[in-house]
């Protein structure tokens, strides 16, 4: 696993990776341990390793008991506006290989979904990009009449933060926004 410097992943890595997807939050240090603490000692041991694009991991598979390892891939993270892109290489493409990096991509997205709920039910409320995300799901969903006020006050955050905040969430063209589109009051 390699988290990239400054939210940059190589080309390299983006055109080759065999498997991508999206966790919500920037903090892929978090996605790193939690890979560690599930796989090791399991029968996959991740091995910390340290090359050119930083420090990283590679995952292998032990079999029998035996020390000699069968290289799974390796794992890349790069944070990046409010969310960590993953990036998968399968050392191999037979359907063992394929299965497990499935299973680690179900294990993410399950853990990042449960760290999201815990984080709301535990008095942490919503992020503001959250916040926004739900209004235009809401919205994507049928329900016409939601406002952003409406979801200023379901979530605890200020309405005029949170109205500043979806200018700057729709300039940078995340989930739901349009150029040019009006803030119901």
């Amino acid at each position: 696993m390699r988290a990239s410097e400054g939210g940059e992943m190589g080309d390299w890595r983006k055109a080759n990776a065999d498997l991508t997807f999206r966790l919500p939050g920037e903090e892929w240090w978090y996605f790193v341990a939690a890979v560690h603490a599930h796989y090791d000692g399991v029968r996959t041991t991740p091995r910390l390793s340290s090359g050119a694009f930083g420090p990283g991991v590679w995952v292998a598979e032990h079999r029998a008991g035996h020390e000699v390892a069968t290289p799974l891939g390796e794992m890349s993270f790069a944070p990046a506006d409010g969310h960590t892109q993953v990036y998968i290489t399968f050392a191999a493409k037979d359907a063992d290989v394929i299965a497990f990096w499935s299973d680690v991509e179900t294990f993410l997205q399950s853990l990042a979904r449960w760290a999201r709920f815990t984080r709301q039910t535990a008095g942490q409320g919503w992020t503001p990009d959250e916040a926004i995300a739900y209004y235009y799901r809401s919205r994507a969903a049928g329900n016409k009449k939601i406002t952003l006020k409406a979801v200023a006050e379901l979530t605890g955050i200020n309405y005029e933060a949170l109205k500043k905040h979806k200018q700057r969430y729709d300039a940078a063209g995340k989930f739901g926004s349009k150029k040019g589109q009006r803030v119901p009051e």
